[in-house]
């Protein structure tokens, strides 16, 4: 690969992460495929209690769009080439979920539009959509930016391991505030994981430029006290 001039460790390929990704997209489709659609997403909303309420309520800001911002200030104090992928990856995602939300399945019921139950659990204070349920946007986002550090950091198994985790929780919590179902955020996973890896791909084409392996720096003013003795006696 052509990435050696833009990363100054060309070696941080995770494949431990896409390891365990792709055998849990693996394990997920098994599950999804033997059942009706519907059937985990019911199951997932019975098992709701007030601390979940909570904690997915939260986790699940982890993959909205404005978190983007905070990763790529993050990535070009370490590199301008990382917050480059990123920005770049970014685009991509957004032009394959806004396709899929407003092209191709516009208008398809999200999970409390299509069960149209009046017993299904909501989260409080949780907004809940009705329309364009395909692909999962946060889930789709917090993909993408866990697979841009991971292609910009170099980070052990542990890390990996962690970050997969974080994801996946993110993408279940779109379940459990019922605005998507699971084959949402199946696709919306691959979309990240894939934008993140077409951009990492795409700059192998940049033309060698020795700025882009700089990194933002912020220098403060040094202040300088007198000493005591200087000090006139009051």
């Amino acid at each position: 690969m052509r990435l050696t001039h833009v990363f100054k460790r060309p070696k941080t390929w995770p494949d431990f992460f896409l390891t365990l990704y792709f055998g849990l997209l693996f394990l997920l489709l098994v599950g999804l495929a033997f059942q009706e659609k519907g059937y985990w997403e019911l199951w997932i909303n019975r098992q709701h209690q007030p601390l979940l309420d909570d904690f997915f309520k939260v986790i699940t800001n982890l993959g909205d769009g404005l978190m983007a911002v905070f990763l790529l200030i993050f990535l070009i104090f370490r590199s301008y080439s990382a917050g480059i992928l990123l920005t770049i990856g970014f685009i991509i995602h957004a032009v394959l979920v806004h396709l899929g939300k407003q092209v191709f399945f516009k208008g398809s019921l999200r999970p409390l539009a299509y069960f149209q139950a009046d017993d299904l659990h909501r989260v409080v204070g949780v907004k809940t959509a009705l329309f364009n349920t395909f692909p999962s946007g946060h889930t789709a986002s917090i993909f993408l930016f866990v697979t841009t550090i991971l292609l910009t950091q170099r980070l052990n198994k542990a890390w990996q391991f962690s970050l997969l985790i974080i994801a996946s929780i993110v993408g279940l919590s779109r379940v459990y505030l019922l605005q998507h179902f699971f084959w949402d955020v199946y696709a919306g996973s691959l979309v990240g994981v894939f934008s993140a890896l077409a951009a990492y791909y795409i700059m192998g084409f940049f033309p060698s430029t020795g700025w882009m392996q700089n990194r933002l720096k912020i220098s403060l003013p040094s202040i300088k006290l007198r000493p005591l003795s200087d000090w006139k006696k009051v």
